[in-house]
């Protein structure tokens, strides 16, 4: 059973987003990686903060997560409110 209090305070940034890549709910930790206000991320579509260089790895991901029921990884970078790259590591999995 997950809290949304301590997915709110996780050390690593979390993020749960819809089948069709909208941000619904994201932790202070993301929101601080990103330098985006949380608030500003709910409802913002995940496609936006991913690098232009890195939408084939992004499209692979989301549609392995889609067909699987498995947890995917995926290295990518997103893209800071500064324009600054930040390198990830995407761990997800179908709910």
């Amino acid at each position: 059973m997950r809290t949304r209090w301590a997915s709110r305070s996780a050390p690593v940034g979390y993020l749960t987003i819809t089948n069709k890549a909208v941000i619904r709910e994201a932790n202070l930790t993301i929101s601080a990686l990103l330098g985006v206000g949380r608030r500003n991320l709910i409802n913002d579509r995940f496609r936006k903060y991913i690098a232009p260089e890195d939408p084939e790895c992004r499209d692979r991901h989301f549609l392995a997560v889609l067909r699987s029921g498995e947890k995917c990884t995926c290295d990518l970078r997103l893209r800071k409110s500064d324009g600054s790259l930040l390198y990830a590591r995407l761990e997800s999995i179908r709910t």
